[in-house]
């Protein structure tokens, strides 16, 4: 491959794009790890502690994942699950809490990634 190819893991409209401009060679998704091969992986992983899934739009990117998994032990391997939708359950309310702060104030109010990750913790425990 030239210096200016790039190999992207799956075929997307931004793959697309790409191909057309630079000529990239996109794999197929043929070339994915099966999902038969996920268990076997997921065992072999032994130090894995959580394993968390932000796509809500099947197929699961996590094989044994469901969509609201909220730290339940994942099958197939000693880690945590954390489901697509739980996170967008704390992003939602994460990004609300936020908003009603700056409703709230009587002067501007700016707000950085500390704030959300303060609020979002909060709202964990």
């Amino acid at each position: 491959m030239s210096s200016d190819t790039r190999t992207i893991a799956r075929p997307t409209i931004a793959a697309y794009n790409l191909t057309k401009q630079t000529g990239a060679q996109v794999p197929e998704p043929t070339n994915l790890a099966p999902a038969a091969s996920q268990p076997a992986l997921k065992a072999q992983a032994k130090n894995l502690l959580v394993v968390a899934d932000v796509n809500a739009v099947p197929p699961s990117g996590v094989e044994g994942m469901e969509l609201f998994m909220d730290g339940a032990p994942l099958p197939g391997c000693n880690a945590l699950g954390v489901g697509p939708l739980a996170i967008g359950d704390i992003k939602y309310k994460t990004e609300s809490g936020l908003f009603k702060r700056m409703i709230a104030s009587s002067k501007p109010l700016h707000l950085d990634f500390r704030d959300a990750f303060q609020l979002a913790r909060s709202l964990t425990t």
